[in-house]
């Protein structure tokens, strides 16, 4: 990934019973993290960063900017600011390829692994948007 962005200190839905086994692409897990105000201002934050860069990178000869966001498990918070920027930056006129690299992986199996490693590696798992500036 060009950029990345790690959203692990945002509020995490996994801990809300009746959104624990949903993912960042259902609309009450997408509505429970943009319900905090910190979760829109580092959207917007991450976007004018992007729109500002994209440009720039463009000027340099670069055809495609990968950003990647990253949580604990690829399945909640990082889904839900992919589906958010991919929103944002397709009204920039960009052709958007997104790729959730964790969100079918096994749910449980995943979380404990992810657990493990983030205690011991500081590990984070990857959900992306690739964004095509041609």
């Amino acid at each position: 990934a060009d950029l990345v962005y790690d959203v692990r200190c945002l509020p995490n839905p996994f801990y809300i019973a009746e959104l624990k086994m949903n993912s960042g692409l259902d609309d009450n897990v997408y509505d429970y993290v943009f319900s905090f105000n910190q979760s829109e201002i580092f959207a917007q934050k991450i976007f004018d960063f992007i729109k500002y860069g994209l440009p720039h990178y463009v000027e340099e000869g670069k055809n495609e900017l990968v950003v990647a966001i990253g949580c604990t498990s690829g399945r909640h918070r990082s889904v839900a600011f992919v589906r958010r920027l991919e929103n944002m930056l397709i009204e920039l006129n960009h052709r958007i390829i997104t790729f959730h690299r964790d969100i079918e992986k096994d749910f449980w199996d995943e979380k404990l692994r992810c657990y493990h490693q983030l205690v011991h590696n500081g590990y984070f798992s990857v959900a992306g948007v690739e964004i095509d500036s041609t």
